[in-house]
């Protein structure tokens, strides 16, 4: 499923997009990033439109920057992608919501390698259900599902990382000195109406 995000000046790294470039290639190439595509138990894809025109989709998340000097954040492109993303699609669905609430704030991930990135958050992408038998309400039916956080890292790069792998900075509520404590994971199920 295609759908859009608040859309986002890039750079798309060479390597990505022209043939018989190597990977260590670090050049890049302008770019306008429009829209996410989700392809269960694959990573997040990206379609942007490049300087020629050209729109160009199925971009790993790794591929895309926002500044041209970039941390490589990692010795191979999958373990790049693996500190950027932690976990693949998990439906054919999915929604963009951008919070209000977390709109411009600054935020602290760990990435896989339990190195602490910062940068500023961009909106978050949800996995719904895409039972072509319901109504799709552009919400999951199941308990587990991730979101994915999209964050325009302040090493140049793009992540999207799940709740429990962030820190949001309000500056007028938030201790940056106090302990995470380890949060236990919701699995409470309960309902509204008497008897379901």
């Amino acid at each position: 499923m295609l759908i859009n995000i608040p859309y986002q000046s890039c750079f798309v790294r060479r390597s990505y997009i022209i043939p018989n470039i190597y990977t260590d290639d670090l050049s890049v190439v302008p770019a306008w990033w429009f829209a996410v595509e989700n392809i269960i138990n694959r990573p997040l894809l990206c379609m942007v439109q490049l300087q020629s025109g050209a729109l160009y989709a199925k971009l790993p998340l790794s591929a895309l920057v926002h500044r041209v000097q970039f941390d490589r954040m990692g010795h191979t492109e999958q373990e790049r992608l693996s500190n950027l993303q932690y976990w693949d699609m998990q439906s054919h669905g999915m929604t963009c919501t951008t919070l209000s609430f977390l709109q411009h704030k600054q935020v602290e991930a760990q990435t896989r390698t339990a190195e602490k990135v910062s940068g500023r958050y961009i909106t978050t992408l949800s996995n719904d259900s895409a039972d072509a038998n319901r109504i799709n309400v552009g919400y999951s039916d199941f308990p587990d599902v991730k979101q994915y956080h999209l964050l325009q890292l302040d090493n140049g790069n793009y992540g999207a990382y799940p709740n429990n792998y962030l820190r949001v900075w309000n500056a007028d509520f938030v201790d940056r000195d106090a302990v995470t404590d380890r949060l236990r994971r919701n699995t409470i199920q309960m309902w509204a109406e008497d008897g379901h």
